[in-house]
């Protein structure tokens, strides 16, 4: 995989040529501590919420359905501001946006710490989940834009750094998050990025270097023309769609068909409006230009699902259905963590992901369906086993789904096919967390675990079946794959 996005271009005119040793520290750890620390709110800013939102719940007297909404939009924000934060980073410094979004999150963290209610809280978290997600495009935007300065073999660390944070975050936020919980408060897990922001921003501010605009610049400088350039009916019409998504999968438990209906219509005009214009913020024919392609995005979705699924769900059975305390659900959790991150580790030294993908849907299936074994007598150590068995598919369903959209996106939309790729993933994620709220409940107990994990099971055999049909429709036409 990263030899690959070397050869398609990804480093630039110049990335194999010796660079000489002022310009290598220059573009060395200094360059890429900052974007990997930034890259790193997102994972942790979710991983806690997994953990802190049953105290949390608790703190404001409400049912565990009506708490999701903080992870809910988390993820709406993310999905949302994803295409818009890339927009900002092409036509901007990506410098400034990335150092933009590190301010707002240091104050929605603040806001959410201090919140008096949990509507506030809802708002800090919204706020989080669009300054975590600039992050990610303005990081990659920096190192494409300063790829000539880099060598191939640098460029190449560099994408697989960014690829594994979050399985590494994974492995360490839920246990010393739990042991923060424990002993301060669920209000920690706000305040612990403040120190990280700073840090972060000082860091950005005096090693990443400044860059011009390198985009499509608009024709006049008017603020109508400048509007034009990204797309607001575009940005408007997904907007209001996930936004009535998102409203009717956090009541699947009383449908409201009508929210359905006007999402499906808004989604739509969406892609009319996208084939239409001249500067669409999500080039959605380059799924019908590219079926693998189009086929990865709805698996990385599918894969979100159930992933995201088990790491909120389980930790709530674990403590309101088991009455394990915060710091022994994140404890239960850790093989899950780090297992996940030694699979993550072994995949992404691979350029093929067909083997990573067959083994992540196998685990996954096999996990799914011992979740269905769990209840209030399963000891300890099995407790562990299942999350262990988890783990395996957790870590490597990621970046075996990212190998493959890197290897099958054209190289001139690398860039588009990672916007939507991520915004596949985040979308599964909302889905997962409607599930989590009308099936778990707020009880949180055996009967609402099991009723969920029938539902993951039907999703990760489906995976399975379909990843195998594909590969043996690929197997007799090599030159199509």
């Amino acid at each position: 995989m990263r030899r690959e996005r070397a050869s398609d271009g990804a480093a630039g005119p110049g990335a194999d040529d010796p660079v000489p040793g002022p310009v290598a520290a220059r573009f060395g750890t200094r360059f890429l501590l900052p974007m990997l620390v930034g890259t790193s709110l997102n994972p942790i800013n979710a991983t806690l919420m997994a953990i802190a939102i049953v105290p949390i719940s608790r703190s404001f007297g409400v049912g565990l359905s009506t708490a999701t909404w903080l992870i809910a939009g988390f993820y709406l924000a993310a999905v949302t501001v994803q295409p818009i934060a890339g927009g900002l980073a092409d036509r901007a410094s990506p410098r400034t946006v990335f150092a933009v979004g590190l301010v707002v999150v240091g104050a929605s963290s603040v806001l959410g710490a201090l919140a008096p209610s949990l509507t506030v809280l809802i708002v800090a978290r919204v706020l989080q989940g669009v300054g975590t997600a600039v992050a990610y495009p303005s990081a990659l935007a920096m190192l494409h834009r300063h790829a000539a300065q880099i060598t191939s073999d640098g460029v190449a660390r560099a994408l697989g750094a960014l690829a594994i944070t979050g399985q590494v975050i994974g492995a360490v936020a839920p246990p010393l998050g739990a042991a923060l919980i424990g002993l301060v408060g669920w209000r920690i897990t706000l305040l612990v990025n403040v120190p990280i922001v700073i840090t972060t921003l000082v860091m950005t501010l005096r090693w990443l270097p400044r860059s011009d605009a390198v985009g499509p610049a608009p024709a006049a400088s008017g603020l109508r023309r400048r509007l034009a350039a990204f797309d607001l009916p575009g940005l408007a019409l997904l907007g209001g769609s996930l936004s009535l998504l998102f409203v009717f999968l956090l009541q699947l438990g009383r449908p409201r068909w009508l929210l359905l209906g006007a999402c499906v219509a808004l989604l739509a005009a969406f892609v009319g409006w996208e084939r239409r214009t001249t500067n669409p913020v999500v080039d959605v024919m380059i799924v019908t230009r590219h079926p693998a392609l189009g086929w990865t995005f709805l698996r990385n979705g599918a894969s979100a699902v159930v992933v995201v699924g088990m790491f909120v769900s389980l930790p709530q059975w674990l403590q309101n259905g088991r009455g394990f305390t915060a710091p022994v659900a994140g404890l239960i959790m850790l093989p899950m963590c780090l297992i996940g991150t030694l699979c993550a580790l072994w995949a992404s030294r691979r350029l093929s992901y067909r083997l990573p993908l067959l083994v992540a849907h196998v685990a996954m299936l096999a996990g799914v369906a011992l979740l269905l074994t769990l209840d209030e007598s399963t000891p300890v150590w099995g407790l562990l086993a299942v999350a262990g068995a988890l783990g395996i598919s957790v870590g490597l369903t990621g970046v075996a789904n990212q190998a493959a959209m890197f290897t099958q996106a054209p190289g001139a939309s690398a860039g588009t096919a990672a916007g939507i790729f991520r915004m596949t993933w985040y979308l599964g994620s909302i889905v997962a967390t409607g599930l989590i709220g009308a099936m778990l409940g707020s009880a949180a107990d055996v009967a609402g675990l099991t009723a969920l994990s029938r539902v993951f099971v039907v999703i990760a055999a489906l995976l399975l079946v379909a990843d195998l049909a594909v590969t043996a429709v690929q197997r007799r036409a090599p030159a199509a794959a």
